[in-house]
């Protein structure tokens, strides 16, 4: 197979990258037409940390053996399509940290996938937000940046979104908005510096919501371990509204359900507070 070295520079955004992706999932889907290439997870294809970040075709991922997660995640979403297994299936971007991103797969149905994670990428313990998954190891404190940073999206979302009062007088509120992180399905929640106070944010991502989420909002508390009882105290609450159980997908629903045991609330306590 002849190829020749092209390079084009891409502005900073999980939304150009991801518009980029679609460039080279393309062109594996043509390479795909062309060659014999095995099921990716069926392959001896693992995934590899590339020193430079390089996007690499679906023909060089097979020769080498290994593949970044843009090179993982556009080579799946082509091979899911030019099997019409998924016809629709795509690679979806999202940030994973102050200056990082991370390439997964979203299928026709909404649904995602993350070739890295199954083909070897280890998760680190206390990701951003607590759930985002597939984000690759980082120091402690780049992890505390990142995950305070997405705290602050979060409550900026959770402020813009259209509330209403959970208790008269305490600060505390439901909405619903723009989900500043729809790649994420399952529940989050976090607590963030709020004046002389701290406060906690309960994130549920509505089921066919285009890309909206639910914000349970605490009250301020006077320090961190407070704000963070409060907030796992209104995710665990959260599981007893029929509405929210009607329009959360079953992640968000089952880690609820998980939150219910008083080993997990201390552990997701102790976890609030560690990283802030």
């Amino acid at each position: 197979m002849k190829t020749a070295a092209a390079s084009i520079r891409i502005p900073t955004s999980a939304a150009t990258y991801a518009a980029g992706l679609e460039g080279l999932t393309r062109i594996n889907e043509r390479l795909i037409q062309q060659g014999n290439f095995p099921p990716l997870y069926r392959s001896a294809v693992r995934y590899k940390r590339e020193p430079r970040d390089v996007w690499r075709h679906i023909g060089d991922v097979f020769k080498s053996g290994w593949g970044d997660c843009e090179d993982l995640a556009a080579a799946r979403s082509a091979q899911l399509r030019a099997s019409g297994e998924d016809p629709a299936a795509r690679v979806k971007v999202y940030k994973s940290g102050p200056n990082r991103y991370h390439a997964i797969v979203e299928r026709g149905d909404g649904t995602t996938e993350d070739p890295s994670r199954k083909l070897g990428m280890k998760p680190f313990s206390g990701s951003p937000m607590g759930t985002l998954e597939g984000t690759e190891k980082m120091p402690m404190n780049v992890e505390k940046r990142a995950r305070r940073q997405i705290a602050r999206q979060v409550a900026l979302a959770a402020r813009r979104s259209r509330r209403r009062k959970i208790r008269q007088g305490s600060g505390a509120f439901c909405g619903v908005g723009a989900d500043p992180i729809p790649s994420d399905r399952t529940v989050s929640f976090d607590i963030y510096k709020s004046g002389r106070g701290w406060s906690g944010i309960v994130r549920l991502p509505i089921k066919g919501g285009d890309g909206q989420a639910a914000f349970l909002h605490t009250s301020t508390g006077p320090s961190k371990s407070a704000a963070a009882a409060k907030t796992i105290n209104l995710a665990t609450r959260a599981m007893g509204s029929p509405l929210l159980k009607a329009v959360i997908p079953p992640q968000a629903a089952l880690a609820l359900n998980v939150l219910k045991n008083p080993l997990a609330q201390n552990l997701a306590k102790n976890v609030l507070k560690k990283f802030w």
